[in-house]
């Protein structure tokens, strides 16, 4: 028998919500990186190739909260972490160098990189990024994707 996601009412408004925008605050231990790694399950499909950045306090607390949730999130949902060995037909790896076999995102991670994401078979992909206090803007990794992305686009060189 299938594990059933079990969600609180306050998860599920936030889950069925429409808004184009939302958030969703509550005490702890109440669930919200769980809906975190329920709502990636949806936005993998949604966003092939598109990269997005999610930042926590600590790497501690990616390692140890985050990237949980959302393995578990997507495991709910039926969607496995890739293995070649034991599950060839996984859809996502964690920390890891995607297969070279799978589409990459528009803008592709430092090699280095990899092991701060999460990547999909569509190349969507998650940077985990610990809020670095009193970080200059100039170098974080944000803004220097944006920058990337911008001159992409002027050149047309976005890659395939």
């Amino acid at each position: 028998m299938e594990e059933k996601p079990d969600i609180n009412a306050k998860q599920a408004k936030f889950l069925k919500s429409r808004a184009e925008r939302k958030s969703f605050n509550d005490g702890q231990g109440l669930g919200k990186w769980t809906v975190m790694g329920l709502k990636v399950g949806s936005m993998w499909l949604g966003f092939p190739r598109k990269t997005w950045v999610v930042v926590g306090l600590t790497y501690v607390q990616i390692n140890s909260i985050v990237v949980p949730a959302i393995r578990k999130g997507l495991e709910l949902l039926g969607f496995n972490e890739y293995d070649p060995k034991h599950q060839p037909y996984g859809v996502f790896v964690v920390q890891s160098q995607p297969p070279k076999h799978w589409r990459s995102p528009y803008i592709k991670p430092d090699k280095k990189i990899y092991q701060y994401c999460i990547t999909f078979m569509n190349g969507f992909t998650i940077v985990l990024r610990q809020n670095e206090i009193g970080e200059n803007p100039k170098r974080s990794y944000a803004t220097q994707h944006a920058i990337n992305v911008k001159r992409a686009l002027e050149n047309d060189s976005i890659d395939d």
